[in-house]
């Protein structure tokens, strides 16, 4: 699983959140609009998943998912609420209901992907912030190295 997977997962999991606000703003179904939230949340815990090299679970629902990553990365526990209030609308979504969903709920699942998206966004950079720290070290001492040799062996 390699930085440009995790890149594609964050690039779809956009597609669906700008199609989202799309909806809202052309007042359009929320419905449809609370589904492409819930497919960007799917996208971007999936991410996380890729994020530490683990094959995502082709699962569905947000709170198993979400179960999963809080072992790996315990500061996501911050986010449970909004998951849940996302995940709550799966089965509406999926299956023909009685229950009219409302712009209101769909503003509500969206500012709840916000948070999540951020706190997401938070854990991966600070990932690749780290790597990218190990890389300049692991050069930094490379480079020592090589110098230390170059200097032995002109006797110096």
């Amino acid at each position: 699983m390699s930085e440009q997977e995790l890149k594609l997962w964050l690039e779809v999991a956009k597609h669906d959140s700008e199609t989202a606000r799309l909806i809202i703003q052309n007042d359009g179904y929320p419905d449809i609009g609370i589904y492409h939230v819930h497919q960007a949340v799917e996208k971007l815990l999936k991410a996380l998943f890729i994020n530490n090299h683990v094959i995502p679970p082709k699962v569905h629902f947000l709170d198993q998912l979400f179960r999963q990553l809080e072992a790996m990365y315990p500061s996501i526990s911050i986010e449970l609420q909004n998951i849940l209030l996302i995940d709550k609308y799966l089965p509406k979504l999926r299956y023909p209901s009685s229950d009219l969903l409302s712009k209101d709920e769909l503003i509500d699942c969206f500012e709840a992907f916000q948070s999540i998206r951020n706190t997401v966004f938070s854990i991966v950079y600070d990932n690749v912030r780290n790597l990218k720290k190990r890389e300049s070290h692991r050069k930094l001492l490379h480079n020592r190295q090589k110098t230390k040799e170059e200097n032995d062996g002109s006797g110096k």
